[in-house]
């Protein structure tokens, strides 16, 4: 980076973990300046689910997503697929070396189902969970925790990364604040209002056939390098939210009743991450057991 304005902690993940509801509390802290959007995706090339990567935008666009930071403020960002990207650890290491790391983790196999309801906001993706995990097996290993965080550990120390786990998150939000607020070093008493609100409610499509064209079109693009070139462009004449903007415009809010994972699904994706768990467990001191049933 030729630019000297270095971020003093990121947020790498997980998508479906809670990571709108931490930022919207880092937003409310006098010490803490947030990017004003919470996912830039800077440190990644090449991100999933249709994303665009911002890096070629360089240091100085990043540098201006915090110009509303007042001094003494430490600033920050969360970006939830940096845990999946497999470059994402090497430039945050090469552009910011001394960066804390907050990492938010959920049973895997529940993640796993909340991502698949949030990804069919957006994609075209089967209507049945089992066909979709058969179908997108690169989605079920995105729930390898210890296996992605593993590419983290090769470039920061240990006590570079705070780990928010997601059952804490729900029952003592405010424990969970205090202890992100010390791993920053900022004032542990500050207390958001809206600390025990829930953020993202479950969300249904107004129409399925935007959501195939414009998914499709959204993969179609990224795969192309004059589609890619299009969507920088549209960035520099500052409407790359439109897309963005459209997704939004064709969700409602839901009551619809989600099923349970079916058990012999649950079952198979419990044995699959097994070790995984147990590898995070032994790395963490955290007892994960729950995550087994």
């Amino acid at each position: 980076m030729t630019s000297d304005f270095r971020l003093d902690f990121i947020g790498i993940g997980c998508a479906s973990s809670g990571t709108t509801w931490l930022y919207r509390q880092l937003v409310c802290h006098p010490e803490i300046c947030m990017s004003r959007r919470k996912e830039l995706f800077y440190f990644c090339e090449n991100p999933r689910w249709g994303a665009m990567s911002y890096r070629y935008r360089g240091p100085k666009w990043l540098k201006q997503r915090f110009a509303h930071s007042r001094p003494g403020q430490i600033c920050g960002e969360i970006t939830a697929v940096y845990i999946h990207a497999p470059e994402s650890a090497a430039l945050i290491s090469q552009d910011m070396p001394h960066a804390k790391l907050i990492v938010m983790l959920r049973d895997p196999v529940e993640r796993l189902y909340s991502f698949y309801y949030l990804l069919r906001r957006i994609y075209p993706l089967p209507d049945c969970f089992d066909d979709f995990i058969k179908k997108h097996p690169e989605y079920v290993e995105t729930s390898l925790y210890y296996k992605q965080l593993s590419r983290y550990y090769k470039y920061f120390a240990n006590d570079s990364f705070h780990y928010i786990f997601y059952d804490d998150l729900r029952k003592k939000p405010e424990e969970v604040m205090s202890g992100v607020y010390t791993f920053l070093g900022v004032d542990t008493t500050v207390s958001p209002a809206n600390i025990r609100e829930k953020v993202n409610p479950r969300m249904t499509t107004r129409s399925t056939a935007m959501v195939r064209f414009m998914g499709g079109a959204a993969q179609l693009i990224k795969r192309n390098r004059a589609g890619v070139a299009c969507l920088q462009l549209l960035g520099i004449l500052g409407i790359d939210d439109l897309s963005r903007n459209i997704f939004m415009s064709n969700w409602n809010p839901s009551t619809q009743y989600i099923p349970n994972i079916n058990k012999d699904t649950r079952k198979y994706l419990v044995n699959y991450y097994r070790e995984d768990i147990r590898q995070l467990e032994r790395h963490t001191a955290r007892k994960l057991s729950h995550w087994y049933r």
